[in-house]
């Protein structure tokens, strides 16, 4: 009786470890066809226009591999930092981000959004955001401009020196 149980086990977890390497598989050799643009270790500064026409300058750092990218956006405005997390197919980066919360800070805000970039030959990424603007409680978009910098990015986030 245990062995057919241990049998059942050794299924469950061989089926769920394919599961989870068949995917990455799949896209490592999908990066091998199309590697598409890297944004690898680049630093950013990004800007944007807000619904009330004023416009916010960001830093991001980004990091690829494969075809996922993962980063910070740091708005010094609002001394807040946002995870990235997204997938570039090409040229075209499509991401989403969420604003990493610091110790204690307890307020109930909605501040996430997703993005689409079209990364072109001169290095610069353009698309559009969209986002819940909190302070029309309606949804939002408008352009989306990245340009690479050299400036380094601990400098520019916020409670570093």
């Amino acid at each position: 009786m245990w062995e057919a149980a241990l049998w059942a086990l050794i299924v469950a977890i061989f089926l769920a470890l394919l599961g989870w390497l068949v995917p990455i598989a799949y896209s490592l050799l999908q990066a091998k066809v199309d590697p598409g643009q890297s944004v690898t270790s680049k630093h950013w500064t990004t800007s944007y226009r807000k619904p009330n026409g004023t416009v916010d300058v960001e830093t991001a750092e980004l990091r690829q591999i494969s075809h996922w990218v993962r980063g910070t956006i740091h708005l010094s405005s609002l001394k807040r930092t946002y995870k990235v997390r997204g997938r570039m197919t090409g040229n075209v980066l499509v991401a989403t981000y969420d604003w990493i919360r610091g110790k204690g800070d307890d307020r109930i805000e909605l501040d996430c959004g997703a993005f689409t970039l079209l990364l072109k030959s001169s290095g610069v990424m353009k698309g559009r955001y969209s986002w819940m603007d909190k302070d029309t409680d309606e949804p939002a978009s408008g352009e989306y401009v990245w340009s690479v910098t050299s400036k380094a990015m601990d400098s520019a986030r916020p409670g570093r020196p």
